[in-house]
């Protein structure tokens, strides 16, 4: 089931069994004037703006009512104001959205591995720490963190030094990276029409969680001057931009679309609230604030929820304070939709057409001998955003960035406008000065060369997975392979005497560990990228003692009629099989050996009866998902260790 359609079922779910929420929305910051931010978590901003020249800080105040605000408001049913902010606990979890702010010269860069919108994803390192304490639902998400949870999982990572943010939805800190289903990137100046129209983000509208966010330092001291970000139960298929640049093809036509905004009335007094009595300060600051600025519905969720960070401003007996309280007084037939005047695009219909960025990389040499530095040169015209990888990280000009690297590399220079998404790639080679890197050529050289033509002792692959004569099939840094078309695996007695027949060597190897990145093979059209063949016992992919950190094989199509296994990954570390489709295998369409921690997931799995779709060994920490099991056949089998298999 589509996240979506999962959100809005599981939503009323809760409502009705009289719960707190399942997705705690989430939601970001603003600011006043220019300022250096505090490090860390829920960090005061001390001034600086956010998002200032945006739809966030508009005055909606004296803005028409939108001509359909009868039937948005109608459609909410009648519900009281509510806010996950204030810093106070529920189910084990501080409830609202943390954010962190970090210094990119202070702080590392780490690789931000995408599973689920790749395509939709920002695909940049950022410098975002590796504790769990970040996470949107923590202390209660880090009991079990490989654990799929009820939360949304966001982080929010401000970056002051180059005034952007890092939004993740899905997040799951690993060894060495981050893993999540989406991360945007997004400039604390702008903001307003910064993804390709179509895009979602850790939002589903596609806008920014921290441009709306409640932040308990502007609560406690000054006048907000944003509007906020907030949910409602249902989707519309239609979303308005600016802000928003995303809607799924679903839903209720007369539900408020993404992007669209709500105000308090005028009407709503300041001076007392409904049964007598004057409104708590902190209270009244965020209902001027509604009538001023309003709310933009921006995810789904409870009806008239907004969101806050997780800083103490609000919370009495570790509850919802007085303010909390105050406000819950607000009702839906408080709010009135207003007319922005933003572009009203349909979900099932094409966005506006514009010119999408241009793009160039280049590289002061394509071979360089081991300790040599080379020189990236990146270029673009029209973009709005753009980043380097695994260098460089987000540019607002073209500069050029040296770099050493040790081994065989990849760079990427990705740019985006509201009207596409170009990448630009280069790869590099180094050498000990007389010969290539046979342990990396044999991986990623074309077939036929001479490191790689599957005779070459030392060389035991007959095929490069990664063979592209484009040199368009790796995306740096994350290591992304983009496959397609038809990869045979013939029959060779001779290579299966010599390799054995004991299921560890793969025809196809998959080079994580040489790379020491997360490995992501995809198809570039769903299960276009078909591997047929296979012999005796040998699997067709896999990764044999590599120290692997993540490998993810998404859209992939494996026909293995002699083989007693489709994929076998072997090594410490986890795995994400995704919307791939087995066929033929003897034994189990994935072997799984000593691997710590993997998430499992195989769609349309074709099992012979008395087969599994994963063999265990000695595996720890495993969850398993399988949506589709087409023939009689079996989930998993452990033959040993310490599964503790979460299975669904």
């Amino acid at each position: 089931m589509d996240r979506r359609a999962f959100s809005r079922l599981m939503v009323r779910l809760l409502a009705a069994a009289g719960t707190r929420r399942m997705c705690a929305v989430t939601g970001a910051a603003h600011a006043a004037t220019a300022g250096i931010p505090d490090l860390g978590l829920n960090a005061k901003l001390n001034g600086m703006r956010l998002f200032s020249r945006t739809q966030w800080r508009r005055d909606v105040s004296a803005l028409p009512l939108h001509p359909q605000s009868t039937l948005f408001i109608g459609s909410l049913g009648m519900h009281p104001y509510s806010q996950d902010a204030g810093g106070w606990s529920y189910a084990g979890s501080v409830v609202g959205t943390p954010y962190f702010v970090a210094d990119s010269r202070l702080q590392p860069l780490v690789p931000i591995v995408c599973s689920q919108y790749l395509g939709e994803c920002d695909l940049v390192y950022a410098p975002v720490p590796l504790r769990d304490d970040i996470v949107q639902g923590y202390p209660a998400n880090a009991t079990h963190p490989e654990k799929p949870s009820e939360e949304d999982r966001h982080v929010l990572l401000i970056d002051r030094r180059l005034r952007v943010c890092y939004e993740l939805y899905r997040a799951y800190r690993r060894v060495d990276h981050w893993y999540c289903a989406n991360m945007a990137v997004w400039d604390l100046d702008d903001g307003d029409s910064q993804r390709p129209l179509g895009d979602t983000s850790a939002d589903v509208a596609g806008q920014s969680i921290l441009a709306g966010l409640i932040r308990g330092e502007e609560v406690e001291h000054d006048a907000i001057n944003h509007a906020f970000r907030f949910t409602i139960p249902d989707q519309c298929p239609v979303f308005i931009s600016p802000p928003a640049s995303h809607a799924s093809a679903f839903g209720n036509s007369n539900a408020l679309p993404f992007g669209g905004r709500i105000r308090l009335k005028a009407s709503v007094s300041e001076t007392s609230k409904p049964g007598g009595g004057a409104w708590n300060r902190k209270a009244l600051r965020i209902l001027r604030a509604l009538k001023k600025y309003g709310m933009i519905n921006s995810d789904t969720g409870l009806a008239l929820s907004a969101d806050g960070d997780t800083s103490a401003w609000d919370t009495e007996d570790l509850g919802p304070g007085p303010a909390w309280r105050d406000l819950r007084l607000l009702t839906t037939r408080d709010f009135e939709a207003v007319d922005t005047g933003g572009l009203r695009i349909e979900a099932v219909h094409a966005a506006p057409a514009g010119p999408a960025p241009t793009a160039s990389l280049e590289s002061s040499a394509t071979e360089i001998r081991s300790g040599e530095s080379i020189i990236l040169t990146p270029g673009w015209q029209g973009k709005t955003l753009a980043w380097m990888i695994p260098v460089g990280g987000v540019m607002r000009t073209p500069q050029p960035v040296t770099d050493t690297p040790i081994r065989d590399a990849w760079y990427q220079l990705e740019v985006v406008n509201p009207h596409g998404r170009t990448r630009r790639l280069r790869r590099v080679i180094v050498t000990d000065g007389l010969r290539r890197h046979e342990r990396y050529d044999r991986y990623i050289g074309p077939q036929g060369s001479a490191s790689n033509d599957g005779l070459t002792p030392g060389t035991p692959w007959p095929l490069s997975i990664l063979k592209d004569p484009n040199n368009v099939h790796l995306l740096a840094g994350a290591v992304l392979g983009l496959l397609d078309g038809l990869y045979v695996v013939a029959a060779d007695p001779a290579l299966d005497r010599e390799n054995g027949v004991d299921g560890d060597h793969p025809w196809f190897e998959v080079p994580t560990g040489i790379f020491g990145k997360p490995t992501v093979l995809q198809s570039l059209n769903p299960r276009r990228a078909v591997f047929d063949g296979g012999s005796n016992a040998r699997p067709i992919l896999g990764s044999r003692n590599q120290g692997l950190s993540l490998i993810q094989i998404i859209g992939l199509q494996f026909n293995t009629p002699a083989a007693n296994y489709s994929v076998s990954f072997v090594g410490d570390g986890a795995f994400l099989v995704d919307d791939c489709e087995f066929s033929g295998f003897k034994v189990a369409a994935i072997r799984a050996s000593h691997v710590n921690s993997p998430f499992i997931r195989g769609n349309t799995a074709r099992n012979r009866p008395g087969t599994h779709l994963v063999q265990l060994d000695g595996c720890s920490d495993v969850h398993l998902r399988a949506n589709v099991l087409d023939v009689a056949g079996h989930l998993w089998a452990d033959r040993g260790g310490n599964a503790a298999v979460q299975a669904d």
